[in-house]
């Protein structure tokens, strides 16, 4: 009798557990998770059966594993891609492994997401998205911590997490509690370790060796007298190569034996442009690249405003460009700053930005007003990029060092400002960055001096745009290497240029903006354009209506030459007499 009760159980049991697995197999005859790990990265997909086509379909459901992070969609979670118009869903069609560090997954909508590791050691995870959909705005994908790891600090743009050993850091052009972002701009997403780091004081960097300007200006003296004894003159050496070793010699007085090393394939030969044009002559030629350069910055100053982004303030030349404006596009577009909802420059943008103040200031424009208020926010992003590493400070921005160029430009604006405003602190910092660019002088090529060499040396003979005068609505400027250039006019209109140059070399200078005139007065005699101008050994000029362009070559007999431009008849007689007069005292007598 009492084995009944256990009979029944016993059949019971098997029954439920062919039900049981009956339904799993049901379930999952035509799926399968498939798992594959990429060192500590894992990606787990769930595989669908094959279609009629022979092709492999997947579910829309996949994670990505690593260090606490977990990236995933599903049915009620998927991936969203949205545009101008909408939002939808993407679908996962299929993945390929790349290598053992690599993957990318592919969806619709020609979306894919490249994922594996950068860094020089390979300790970044990024992710990667890229579609040929030129209206896309944004591509988001789910995410959540796993419970080993909490998290320690939150932004819009990234998280900083903490594990039992170890503190890492998501990084994103968006995140939020659920989702990850990626951006048209930023295409994106990095996770790696994180080590936490004090935040650096401006007034802590007086403690530093290399923090003083001593240091600096060894540095600069053994960068430049590398440049001076290591110049190549092979068959590829490069326009700036040539023009930082041309201002070398002139700062040291040897221009005509600077000049003398030149290959001729590099004066003959395709490299040269409007740079080097000062030292170089073919001013006819060259002032074709000056303007298309001019056109082009207006035109990035004009987008820059309509689409109120402040990039344009990246580049080193773009302070002095700005002053070529009128008044009123200099106000419109410094006015777009302060008018900005948020205003959050990058590294370069803020240097730029405290650039901009500083040119307005060094030629008393008013305008320099509009901007001033900024100046805090700009000291403070650079602030907040100085990271200390073993007594050297670096500029970190979103897990991203500096390079060496971006951090001299960084560092050449805090040392400039600092002075204006006599705060040491920020001058001291200053120097601190720019010495930590320069740890490894001796490792630079002539090359990469040459592109330092407008940044770290101050000097005028180095190719540059001189403002002449700024009163009337069209600025006169100067595309030149003289050490001093400037202008003044008279109640008659006359312009005066005085030139300041080596006594006894030539060089040639292009200035814009100039109107029509009269006469030219050159070593107190008048001078008529000849096109071949620029093969005598005299100054000689040619005038382009079209551009109000001066094409000048001048050949200094005086420390500095003098050179006027007659508007009216009355002026140019008057100029007459007072020659003849000289010619007149300077006769010998019988």
């Amino acid at each position: 009798m009492t084995t009944h009760p256990f009979r029944k159980i016993i059949i019971h049991l098997c029954v439920y557990t062919v039900i049981i697995l009956g339904i799993f197999a049901i379930q999952f005859r035509n799926q399968s998770i498939i798992s594959k790990n990429f060192g500590q990265l894992r990606l787990s997909v769930s595989q669908l059966k094959k279609n009629t086509d022979g092709n492999t379909e997947f579910d829309d459901r996949f994670t990505i594993q690593y260090k606490g992070l977990n990236i995933y969609a599903n049915n009620t979670k998927p991936v969203l891609i949205k545009d101008k118009e909408k939002t939808q869903k993407l679908q996962f069609l299929a993945w390929e492994s790349l290598s053992d560090s690599s993957f990318e997954l592919f969806f619709s909508h020609n979306v894919s997401l490249l994922c594996g590791f950068t860094g020089q050691n390979k300790e970044i995870f990024t992710i990667t998205s890229s579609t040929n959909n030129p209206d896309w705005l944004e591509i988001s994908i789910p995410y959540e911590i796993m419970p080993t790891y909490a998290v320690m600090q939150t932004n819009p743009k990234n998280l900083i997490l903490s594990g039992k050993t170890q503190q890492t850091i998501l990084n994103a052009a968006a995140i939020d509690e659920h989702y990850v972002y990626f951006t048209a701009q930023n295409n994106n997403l990095s996770y790696a370790n994180y080590e936490p780091t004090k935040k650096f004081m401006f007034e802590e960097a007086s403690r530093y060796a290399l923090a003083k300007k001593e240091v600096y200006e060894q540095n600069l003296f053994n960068l430049r007298q590398k440049l001076f004894t290591s110049f190549d003159i092979s068959e590829n050496i490069s326009e700036t190569q040539v023009i930082a070793f041309i201002a070398e010699h002139l700062e040291r007085g040897s221009y005509k034996e600077g000049l003398s090393r030149i290959p001729q394939s590099f004066l003959s030969g395709s490299k040269r442009s409007y740079l080097s044009s000062p030292y170089f002559n073919n001013l006819s030629l060259m002032q074709k690249s000056l303007m298309m350069y001019h056109e082009n910055m207006a035109y990035k100053m004009k987008y820059a405003q309509e689409t109120k982004q402040l990039d344009i303030f990246q580049g080193d030349s773009f302070p002095t460009f700005l002053l070529t404006q009128n008044k009123d596009k200099i106000e419109s577009l410094l006015q777009m700053l302060v008018n900005r909802e948020n205003f959050e420059p990058t590294l370069l943008e803020a240097s730029g930005i405290i650039e901009t103040y500083l040119i307005l200031e060094q030629y008393n424009r008013n305008e320099r007003e509009i901007i001033e208020p900024l100046l805090f926010a700009c000291i403070e992003t650079i602030q907040k990029a100085c990271t200390l590493e073993d007594d050297k400070l670096k500029l970190i921005e979103q897990e991203t060092k500096q390079n060496t160029a971006s951090s001299l430009q960084i560092a050449k604006a805090l040392i400039s400002y600092g002075n204006l405003i006599k705060n040491t602190d920020i001058t001291t910092t200053g120097y601190f960055i720019a010495n930590s660019a320069l740890e490894n002088t001796a490792s630079l090529t002539t090359q990469t001096i040459a592109e330092l060499y407008p940044i770290l040396v101050q000097t005028k003979y180095y190719p540059h745009i001189e403002i002449l005068n700024q009163a009337n609505n069209k600025p006169i400027w100067a595309w030149t290497s003289a050490k001093n250039l400037n202008l003044s006019s008279d109640s008659n209109g006359t312009i005066t240029l005085r030139i300041e140059f080596p006594v006894g070399q030539s060089h040639y200078i292009i200035v814009h903006n100039i109107e029509a005139f009269e006469a030219i007065e050159i070593y107190e005699m008048f001078f008529r354009t000849d096109p071949r101008f620029e093969t005598y050994d005299s100054s000689g000029y040619v005038y382009d209506a079209a551009n109000k362009n001066l094409l000048l070559k001048v050949k200094n007999k005086t420390a500095v030459e003098t050179i006027k431009l007659y508007y009216k008849t009355a002026a140019i007689e008057t100029a007459t007499e007072t020659a003849t007069e000289k010619m007149d005292e300077n006769k010998p007598e019988a």
